[in-house]
């Protein structure tokens, strides 16, 4: 789950999308001055209202439990709703994908020929009311304590507020709040809808994080889908029917011989028994090339023309489908009994494009099987000390950034340097921690550079293979390069984790907070009071607003 509550204001004044109306901007210069008590944060601070702003306040639009939100605390939900919409998809709408005009009111734009695009909005913005109340519910029912990180965000956040507000040129936060959600927005309210949102996003967190699961617990789960967890080696071959079509127009009977000959060339091919890989790449090689033509013998060391797509230690859900079933050694029905697939296995799989009477056959794959691995090895703890290269040129359309020898030499010589310094003193993991604190340019170096439970994958090529090496010891150190730049490596040692127990328990781990978190949302008992005060006409980009304001 997404953290429920974005840093707002960092992103919402980018993606602000409150329009004020010249109404809005005249029943602002109508102020009376009262002072407000935040009973969540416990702050008292002056706000400025109209009358328009206590109608809204004192408004009750949603009735979930015992909690009664105004006008204005569901302004919060809603509007936070529409920014991290527009936020994740801009481009889609920019580009058009989107059916979402910007400049229009949302009441006025439909999403289907039923519902408009603020329905939309107020949907979500409901969807993460009853989430969030329902996580702050749970948290204050057992005493939860924020940690001291969002603690300290929370101490924070009104003198963040406030230098926002100061940097965009407001008055004060009540104006930059109003400009962002609309009458009624105050900086006491504002700050007990953040305090309440970050309570229910560090539960929701905390209790994630408390979810363990014993052997037994995750042998069960796995049941008869153990085959999901492993990894498998396998090889293929695609054999094109239009390698078999001898007419540029063939006939309906000509392409039912080239289906034919394509079909039994690929069962020649499967019928060869291989010991190795290279010899299953000479077969395709030969066979191809005497069909086309070329054969005219082996020469020494001479690389095949033609081979498969060899696949090494592929997750059963990386597979292709077309080969998922055979390579587990699974019929194509619900029956999930395996058969044993050995080394060297081959078979046939037809390619078929198209339903029903329009069904073509493009070809046929001939599959090898190599191997099977249960990862049942332990994850890594790794620490590292990560030397950047520095300058480089960015290519915008391969989106890569390429470094000079000298600048790859840079940070070359201050690694070895780090390296050397590393050998010549205390050789330990507490050693490396202090080096990594002070000198990496990752952003973990508050922790000293560690990385635990690294799984196969996670890291870049020359990274992962470091880590996974066979023969890899606790406190082994070595210094690698990667495109990033240089690392200083130091091995802690295996996890307690299992590869195999990783996965397994992140699969029950969603699969559970799911149903939790359904049932949270359906904790509290609401019901919709009086919306009438949400600015279901709200224009994303229109005169006043503050996307306007910054972008122009």
């Amino acid at each position: 789950m997404k953290r429920i509550l974005t840093m707002l204001l960092a992103m919402a004044m980018v993606f602000c999308l409150f329009a004020c109306s010249e109404q809005e901007i005249e029943e602002s210069k109508k102020k009376s001055t009262s002072t407000a008590s935040n009973p969540t944060t416990g702050i008292t601070v002056p706000t400025t209202q109209s009358v328009e702003d206590e109608k809204i306040q004192e408004t009750i639009a949603i009735q979930l439990g015992d909690y009664e939100l105004s006008t204005t605390e569901v302004n919060y939900f809603y509007v936070d709703a529409i920014n991290r919409y527009v936020e994740q998809y801009y481009y889609y709408i920019y580009f058009g994908y989107i059916r979402l005009d910007l400049t229009t009111p949302l009441n006025q734009q439909y999403v289907d020929v039923a519902t408009t695009w603020a329905d939309s909005f107020m949907d979500m913005a409901v969807e993460n009311i009853k989430s969030t109340y329902g996580l702050y519910d749970l948290a204050m029912k057992n005493d939860y304590t924020l940690n001291c990180d969002e603690t300290a965000e929370l101490t924070g956040l009104e003198s963040y507020l406030r230098n926002q507000a100061e940097d965009l040129g407001y008055r004060n936060v009540d104006q930059m709040l109003k400009d962002t959600y609309g009458s009624g927005a105050t900086l006491s309210s504002y700050m007990e809808y953040y305090t309440i949102c970050t309570y229910a996003s560090s539960y929701y967190t905390a209790y994630e994080e408390a979810l363990m699961y014993d052997a037994e617990t995750l042998r069960a789960y796995e049941g008869a889908e153990s085959y999901r967890y492993n990894s498998y080696s396998y090889s293929y071959y695609f054999v094109n029917v239009d390698s078999f079509v001898e007419s540029d127009y063939p006939t309906t009977e000509q392409k039912a011989e080239a289906e034919r000959a394509c079909k039994a060339f690929a069962d020649r091919l499967a019928a060869g028994k291989y010991d190795t890989q290279s010899e299953f790449d000479f077969a395709i090689d030969y066979a191809m090339k005497e069909l086309n033509g070329e054969w005219n013998g082996v020469e020494e060391d001479e690389k095949p023309k033609y081979s498969s797509v060899v696949k090494n230690d592929e997750l059963y859900g990386s597979i292709n489908s077309m080969f998922q079933n055979w390579i587990v050694g699974k019929s194509d029905d619900e029956n999930t009994n395996l058969e044993v697939r050995n080394k060297g296995d081959m078979t046939v799989i037809e390619y078929l494009t198209g339903t029903g009477d329009s069904k073509i056959i493009k070809g046929y794959y001939v599959v090898r099987f190599e191997s099977c691995t249960d990862n049942a090895f332990a994850l890594a703890n790794v620490r590292h000390i990560l030397i950047k290269f520095e300058g480089g040129s960015y290519n915008a359309t391969t989106g890569q950034t390429t470094y000079t020898d000298a600048e790859k030499n840079a940070a070359k010589t201050v690694a070895e340097k780090l390296y050397n310094d590393f050998k010549a003193g205390t050789i330990s993991e507490d050693a490396f921690a202090n080096l990594a604190m002070e000198h990496t340019d990752d952003s973990n170096g508050d922790n000293g550079g560690l990385y635990e439970n690294v799984y196969p994958g996670q890291m870049i090529e020359q990274f992962n293979d470091w880590c996974f090496d066979e023969a890899r010891q606790a406190g082994d150190y070595d210094l690698i390069e990667t495109e990033y730049g240089w690392h200083l490596m130091f091995y802690v040692g295996d996890s307690e984790i299992t590869y195999r127990d990783y996965m397994v328990s992140n699969d029950k781990r969603v699969e559970d907070m799911e149903s939790w978190y359904e049932n949270v949302k359906q904790s509290l008992n609401w019901t919709t009071v009086d919306l009438s005060n949400v600015p279901m006409d709200l224009v994303i980009n229109g005169e006043d607003s503050i996307w306007d304001k910054i972008f122009g």
